[in-house]
């Protein structure tokens, strides 16, 4: 069970010993295309189970296109919905992810992170390009969120590199 279909039986009162109808695989989330610059990123090896992966790093500002609603106003929260822990707050690891990226040192990030993985129901090579469709951010949520929250700090921080790995 996701965290979208978590909050969904929670909402509805379900006691907590019932199984959901739908299994997690039919459960509808929203479908979501993006391209990342391939540069950074390596093809995985031929995995049993996977169609396609990269392992690598993705400039600051693509990472921000992808996280950023089509229309500009406000976190793409959707695409959340299968990391099944919350954003925990502004202290703690969360501040030391953004005391790196706000700092004299944020090139470093790269290097203090331990990144993002990204599942995509389609991945494929497009030219100079990655292009994922129907993607969930499954971990890498407090990055994520942090780098949001400053973006305009980092929006033409071309130093900044997130690390990713993404698998379809």
């Amino acid at each position: 069970v996701d965290r979208g279909r978590l909050l969904d039986m929670l909402a509805t009162g379900l006691p907590r010993h019932s199984v959901p109808d739908a299994p997690t695989s039919e459960i509808q989330v929203e479908d979501y295309e993006a391209r990342l610059p391939a540069a950074g990123l390596i093809a995985l090896p031929k995995i049993k189970g996977v169609e396609a992966g990269y392992s690598g790093h993705v400039p600051i500002a693509d990472y921000l296109a992808l996280l950023e609603r089509e229309d500009g106003q406000g976190l793409r929260e959707a695409i959340f919905n299968q990391n099944v822990r919350g954003y925990q707050g502004d202290g703690g690891v969360n501040e030391r992810i953004r005391g790196t990226l706000a700092g004299k040192d944020r090139a470093q990030f790269l290097l203090r992170n331990n990144g993002v993985t990204i599942v995509a129901d389609g991945l494929e090579r497009d030219g100079p390009n990655v292009l994922l469709q129907n993607f969930q951010i499954v971990n890498g949520l407090q990055t994520s969120t942090v780098i949001y929250r400053i973006r305009d700090q980092l929006r033409y921080a071309h130093d900044v590199h997130v690390p990713a790995k993404i698998v379809a």
